[in-house]
């Protein structure tokens, strides 16, 4: 029996997926960098997520969040994708460093309103956070981004862990942690 319904071969027809959507993405940093951009945004939030549990590859999204209004949802401007996470932070926040900049001085154009906008936070887990900031992670021996304490490594029930002797400890200062051999 047939029937006058055009049903389409593929489920993209169905979804409307756009046509463009590999458009944009750039080789960067040992892997592939998709920037949309932004044009007002308050929270970023950065961290490297695991594709699947079985293979390498790795997603780095750059989100943002309106703080003031959070009907609105979360928005991805960016995401890296590669075989592990970037390598060069300097590459991978580029695109939003330079969007950044052009904004915060600048501000935003909304219906004919200039808008200024400011950063509330950067939210990043530890490893994320020390990726961002080009410092040792938080369980390595220089782990600390505060004292120049170095841990050591204990046994306990489930595997090894860092630990820090607490003390006359000597406090990092801008000079050493501007100098990345005193913290690698």
């Amino acid at each position: 029996e047939s029937t006058d319904y055009h049903v389409p071969k593929d489920s993209r027809t169905f979804l409307k997926t756009p046509i463009d959507v590999g458009k944009g993405l750039t080789t960067a940093s040992g892997g592939q960098l998709w920037y949309q951009g932004i044009q007002k945004a308050l929270q970023y939030h950065l961290n490297g997520l695991p594709l699947h549990k079985s293979g390498p590859t790795q997603l780095w999204p750059i989100m943002i969040q309106l703080h003031e209004l959070p009907e609105v949802p979360i928005l991805v401007i960016g995401i890296y994708c590669g075989l592990a996470k970037p390598n060069n932070v300097e590459e991978y926040l580029r695109p939003l460093t330079t969007d950044l900049n052009h904004i915060l001085e600048n501000g935003v154009v909304i219906n004919n309103n200039k808008i200024h906008v400011s950063i509330r936070a950067f939210i990043a887990d530890s490893p994320a956070r020390a990726f961002i900031k080009g410092v040792a992670n938080y369980n390595a021996a220089n782990g600390c981004i505060k004292c120049k304490i170095v841990g050591r490594r204990g046994k306990q029930k489930k595997g090894l862990t860092r630990n820090l002797e607490v003390g006359n400890m000597l406090l990092r200062i801008r000079n050493t942690l501007l100098s990345k051999d005193s913290i690698w």
